[in-house]
């Protein structure tokens, strides 16, 4: 009997040889083909029963090199392997590239091998001579619930795995968010400020219609944004930029770079690294620390720089209740078109009012136990880690309550921020907002 015949397309070289190996063991013949122009020359001229797809491919996605296979060659069943998955794709798998299984890695050669003698069972009686056309209607009406009932495990095993890797990514995030919230415990930001720096970098790219992997990338850069100053004496931290020495300015400057080897050590986030390592960099190529102009900035440094800029001057260290969303858009704008992009800038300041409305979610600010002063009001009920309740909310903090909280911090730590109800001076439109030092660090 003549042997099945699989297409194997991979990019990657490596990715080419894994399968080989993989494949060696299943009793059919591999065409590897690296490019998808290839590949479709390929199934121009050839039946294959199976059509093994890797994404990423160049020039053309997996799932649409499936979906021409699907046209070309109906009988054959058709597998997707990807680096990374989210639901996007597996809709766009099963409803355009009409595939049998969808593996995402790490696939183990066993879970391939197993995955491609499936689908040889299963073509087999599909092939030419044995169409849905050709048969008598019970036999066509039983393949066609048999295709039906295929489709409908592999929906049910995709989002089986699409909600696995949800709930992976979001316990990674945790895990970057705590290792920022370190970063912030010994710096001089206020509250959780990498979480909402984040959160307005995130808004940002969903805005641009970027890929859900950009924002992905885009969303733990901005996280980590400052991991780097966990090399900085934190006695230079403290110091406004104005009375730093230039020793202490070029080690400051230095937490770009160590910030970017760090994320580097996490797994997939080179693009990530990047945009920390760019997130000072300025639109007239005065930044650091390569001094990049314009678009040479990585998109997701310059989103960045917008949300970095903007929650600085919203929460300012020296008066962290005092500044409004007014006056900190205020700052975005004076820095449009030199440190920031200017088109950047409008798009914050559309999403900052668009989801504020009259701003009433910044009626509240989250800072550190250590920044409280007297005459403060909380804005919730202040609750530890152990869900005791300390202080409710719109009590006017007083030097005794501030005293009893560091007392009960040493015991039971605090390590979540304080809201406090933020105050709104008026705005005098003559004189300029007044110059934030932790903003330009």
């Amino acid at each position: 009997m003549e042997r099945p015949l699989i297409l194997v397309v991979a990019h990657d070289p490596r990715v080419r040889a894994d399968l080989r190996e993989a494949l060696a063991a299943v009793p059919a013949d591999l065409d590897v083909v690296a490019e998808p122009a290839e590949a479709l020359d390929r199934l121009a001229a050839t039946s294959y029963a199976v059509v093994l797809a890797h994404q990423p491919l160049p020039q053309m996605e997996g799932t649409a090199l499936l979906a021409r296979a699907q046209a070309t060659v109906p009988s054959c069943r058709r597998i997707l392997l990807t680096d990374r998955l989210d639901a996007d794709l597996a809709l766009r798998a099963v409803n355009e590239g009409g595939v049998f299984r969808l593996l995402n890695a790490p696939w183990t050669p066993d879970e391939l091998a197993g995955a491609v003698l499936q689908a040889l069972e299963e073509e087999a009686p599909c092939r030419a001579d044995a169409s849905p056309d050709a048969l008598p209607d019970a036999e066509r009406a039983s393949l066609v619930a048999l295709n039906r009932s295929l489709k409908k495990k592999v929906m049910e095993r995709t989002w089986e795995v699409v909600e696995l890797n949800r709930r992976l990514q979001q316990s990674f995030l945790a895990a970057v968010q705590a290792m920022a919230r370190l970063e912030e415990m010994h710096s001089h930001v206020v509250g959780n400020h990498s979480k909402r720096v984040a959160t307005w970098a995130r808004l940002m790219a969903e805005r641009l219609d970027l890929p859900p992997s950009q924002v992905w990338q885009v969303e733990v850069a901005a996280t980590l944004h400052d991991i780097g100053k966990t090399h900085t004496d934190p006695a230079i931290l403290m110091k406004p930029p104005a009375a730093l020495s230039k020793r202490e300015r070029i080690i400051l400057r230095m937490h770009v770079i160590h910030g970017e080897a760090i994320v580097r050590l996490l797994p997939d986030l080179e693009e990530a690294a990047r945009y920390v390592r760019s997130h000072h960099e300025r639109i007239d190529g005065t930044g650091y620390p390569d001094r990049l102009q314009g678009q040479d900035i990585p998109l997701g440094a310059r989103i960045i720089a917008v949300a970095n800029i903007y929650d600085h001057a919203l929460h300012p260290r020296e008066s962290p209740t005092s500044a409004s969303p007014e006056e900190a858009l205020l700052t975005l704008q004076e820095k449009a078109g030199s440190r920031l992009d200017p088109d950047l800038v409008r798009l914050l300041t559309e999403i900052v009012l668009e989801n504020e409305g009259d701003l009433p979610g910044l009626r509240e600010v989250e800072i550190h136990l250590r920044d409280l002063q007297p005459g403060m009001v909380l804005a919730r009920d202040l609750i530890t880690s152990r869900n005791v309740l300390l202080l409710k909310a719109g009590t006017p903090l007083q030097q005794e309550h501030i005293a009893r909280l560091l007392q009960h911090h040493a015991q039971d730590p605090i390590l979540d921020g304080i809201f406090i109800h933020r105050t709104f001076p008026a705005l005098d439109a003559a004189a300029p907002p007044a110059a934030n030092p932790s903003a330009e660090t």
